[in-house]
């Protein structure tokens, strides 16, 4: 596939009326369905978009090119991710499936990447950042767009259905805001300030449906005009300046001023990257504006009827309810699919869950139990040893207090015996004396022990 740069690409002119036979390319088509939106292909950065073709076998069922969108760490691994668009539409209608893919290292592996993944954790190159900001069917309108412009063949059932087509719509000015935030004029304020030249707004057509060039000539949004250069500096409000521009020795549109506005200091060159982003359609022919001259009357409006201008704001206003409803919609569409997304992901989680009860935790729990009864037996075992050591020791203590017992009981029988015998050995009259001795002792200890004078 030979790679083809943006601006050759949005630039071909296409007319509605093709002579029979002829098949349209996509490219034609798709600025057919587009219609005056076709200029917004411009805003799409597909010079900077970088085709590749991978090494090896390739994947089998995508274009063998891809386009490369970034990087990504996966794993503790840096990804190259390029992304793919399928060969056969598996779908009745519409565009060719898009599919990101991560490489690494060099070509040696790959496995695929959601989309979501990829805005929300890839470094993406300069070209698709500003998609970050976005939703996930964004980057893909913007890849399949990309495709096209660099001359990718669809297959013969693909179409574009509205919603690509508003989508498309949708990026290409979500681009030309963010071109127009990025970018500046390239004259300063000084220059502005000094310089004759005057800007002022371009006239508008009659009607919406047309536009109008030099001697009222009419061409349409895919029409290229004559001798009506573009401009270098996109507006919303179409600017264009009295002086004509020219090309300059160096390639890059000057303009022509006058010789007081020679005088003034050197002017810089418009930004190479605005040339990158002008429109396929030309711009409207340049107006007579105000100058030095004391005669010069200011331009009046194209059209003063209250009713036309009363029309064109309803226009207007239509225009900006349309983008909001449309913008619901695509609102609504990401979050039904954000929806799908949970209670799948939900549900496969449930499954997982559900299989592990009926099959590991069971087993799990079983063999759990088997160890706690093991376990169990174990301590057991140690417990009635511990038993019947306890049993012994109580029979052994119990045997020797017995021994003593009976050892005392014998004794006892024995001084028993022995005092029997001595009773019956004394009289009576030993006794009484025994007992008479015993108290004039005791008479004479007390007289002893009391103090003198009592």
């Amino acid at each position: 596939m030979t790679s083809m740069n943006r601006k050759s690409s949005t630039a071909t002119n296409t007319s509605p009326a093709r002579s029979k036979g002829v098949q349209q390319s996509p490219l034609d088509l798709l600025k057919q369905k587009l219609g005056r939106d076709a200029q917004l292909l411009d805003e799409i950065p597909a010079h900077a978009v970088h085709l590749v073709v991978p090494e090896g076998p390739g994947i089998e069922g995508y274009a063998g090119e891809a386009i490369k969108i970034g990087t990504i760490v996966d794993g503790g691994a840096k990804w190259t991710l390029q992304a793919f668009i399928t060969t056969i539409n598996r779908k009745s209608s519409g565009l060719p499936e898009v599919k990101v893919f991560g490489f690494y290292p060099e070509f040696s592996q790959h496995k695929p990447f959601s989309v979501a993944d990829v805005l929300s954790k890839a470094e993406l190159r300069d070209e698709f950042k500003l998609l970050k900001t976005y939703d996930v069917h964004a980057l893909a309108v913007v890849i399949k767009t990309c495709f096209i412009l660099k001359g990718f063949e669809l297959p013969r059932n693909c179409s574009f259905t509205p919603r690509f087509i508003r989508a498309l719509s949708k990026v290409c000015r979500k681009y030309r805001d963010g071109a127009d935030k990025m970018s500046s004029s390239p004259f300063s304020a000084s220059d502005a300030d000094s310089s004759p030249v005057i800007v002022v707004k371009a006239r508008p057509a009659m009607r919406k449906s047309e536009q109008r060039g030099p001697r009222n000539q009419m061409f349409g949004p895919l029409r290229r005009g004559s001798q009506a250069p573009a401009s270098p500096i996109k507006s919303e409000t179409l600017d264009v300046f009295e002086a004509p521009f020219v090309e300059s020795a160096n390639g890059s549109p000057s303009v022509a001023v006058s010789a007081r506005a020679q005088e003034v200091p050197k002017t810089p060159t418009p930004d190479p990257r605005l040339r990158a982003h002008q429109s396929i359609t030309p711009a409207l022919p340049p107006v007579q504006t105000m100058t030095d001259s004391t005669n010069a009357k200011p331009s009046k409006p194209a059209t003063q009827d209250p009713e036309k201008l009363a029309f064109m704001r309803d226009v207007s206003e239509y225009v900006k309810l349309r983008e909001e409803s449309d913008e619901l919609d695509r609102d609504l569409d990401n979050i039904n699919n954000k929806v799908a997304a949970v209670k799948h992901d939900f549900r496969e989680q449930i499954k997982s869950l559900q299989l592990y009860i009926k099959s590991e935790l069971r087993h799990k729990h079983k063999k759990q139990i088997r160890e706690l009864y093991v376990k169990q037996k174990s301590e057991a075992d140690l417990m009635n040893t511990n038993c019947d050591q306890m049993e012994a020791e109580q029979e052994k203590q119990t045997k020797a207090l017995h021994q003593q017992q009976e050892a005392k009981i014998t004794r006892k029988e024995v001084l028993q015996r022995e005092l029997g015998e001595k009773r019956s050995g004394f009289s009576f009259d030993q006794l009484l004396d025994f007992v008479t001795t015993q108290q004039r002792d005791s008479k004479k200890r007390k007289r002893q022990d009391s103090p003198e004078g009592f």
